[in-house]
């Protein structure tokens, strides 16, 4: 099968010790393994699990050094496995997801050069995206899909599924707490597209201009006292729907069931949370809430990934995805990169990063 020129080494940025900083590393060009595609990677968005495998060596990645982090990629197909079937030509600019090979050493993230990575998740990049907008359309969008799309979130049905052709979108209520965080962002966008009814973005005043254009219908000062009332005044007693994105431990689940007056309803907490306390976790079950934390994941949930894939990619092609702004790091700058996975871990600034692999 016909392919790029490929050189035998490539710079990367790793992870070789827990709790250590970045550091830059020559490492070789892998080959692609079977249903595998090599590719040749222009950017790489950072998301808060990088530095918590940098600094607390999450999911046993301590075995496994040195790493190359970075799960959010973009770039072209540079060369397919022997006997892959190819879904898109050599030099189809493609989205992908880093890390998502079981292989030691943990070498399959998006800092580096050149990354074989399985062709199942690989989206289509429309010409209306550059590659660093594109970098950041991979694990946000997906874990905001499965918020809202599967069993492990809301449920609502996954849009044009067969499920979804007589289901009343707009009567749906949703508060999004941490609306303004990149998540955040696109649970908003994603609803909007679905079509629910009543979107209330619960977020800082400085991002309800990009909310409003993102779809939300209502706005709540997420630093303005009483916020459970404010929010009743909009959905009022039959809300079902809390979606809560704040990082860490922000967030608050003994809050948010406040907002929950009939039984049969569902908060949703990404995983990088806290976990529920016992407590909270009685209190939803006098209330008749579920409690559900999601780790959104190709791997976690496949059959779910292979349905949301082309529609994704149909949304794309409609330009129907906003990308949030993006703050360029504009090469594989260790230093750089080290100090924006400081500003994420902060969680000050909600600065999205991207660092510009290669052109």
């Amino acid at each position: 099968m016909p392919h790029l020129s490929i050189p035998s080494t490539q710079t990367a940025v790793v992870l070789k010790s827990i709790g250590q900083p970045l550091v830059s590393s020559k490492l070789p060009v892998l080959e692609p393994d079977d249903d595998e595609a090599l590719v040749q990677v222009h950017a790489a968005g950072l998301i808060p699990i990088d530095w918590e495998f940098r600094d607390n060596g999450i999911l046993g990645i301590g075995g496994r050094l040195p790493a190359v982090l970075g799960f959010e990629g973009v770039g072209i197909i540079a060369k397919y496995s022997a006997g892959t079937s190819a879904e898109f030509p050599i030099g189809t600019r493609v989205t992908f997801k880093g890390g998502s090979s079981h292989a030691s050493p943990f070498v399959y993230g998006a800092l580096q050069e050149y990354v074989p990575t399985p062709t199942r998740f690989l989206v289509a990049v429309p010409d209306g995206y550059t590659s660093e907008q594109a970098a950041s359309l991979t694990i946000n969008p997906y874990t905001a899909a499965v918020c809202l799309f599967h069993q492990d979130g809301i449920a609502i049905p996954l849009p044009r599924s067969s499920k979804a052709n007589s289901y009343n979108y707009s009567s749906i209520k949703i508060v999004i707490f941490g609306a303004g965080t990149n998540v955040g962002k696109f649970v908003v966008q994603l609803a909007r597209i679905a079509g629910f009814g009543t979107i209330v973005a619960v977020a800082s005043p400085s991002t309800f201009e990009d909310l409003k254009s993102y779809g939300a219908t209502h706005f709540i000062n997420r630093h303005s006292q009483g916020i459970v009332g404010q929010v009743l005044e909009v959905v009022g007693d039959d809300l079902r729907y809390v979606i809560d994105a704040t990082p860490g431990a922000n967030a608050q689940p003994d809050r948010n069931l406040k907002l929950f007056k009939r039984a049969g309803g569902s908060l949703v907490q990404l995983s990088v949370g806290d976990a529920f306390k016992d407590s909270t976790k009685l209190a939803a079950e006098v209330k008749g809430v579920s409690l559900k934390r999601i780790f959104a994941d190709y791997n976690i949930q496949p059959e779910f990934a292979a349905d949301w894939r082309p529609l994704f990619q149909t949304w794309l092609k409609e330009g129907r995805i906003q990308v949030p702004s993006i703050q360029v790091i504009p090469n594989l700058d260790a230093g750089k990169i080290n100090a924006a996975l400081d500003d994420i871990k902060a969680a000050k600034s909600g600065i999205r990063y991207v660092v510009k692999v290669s052109t």
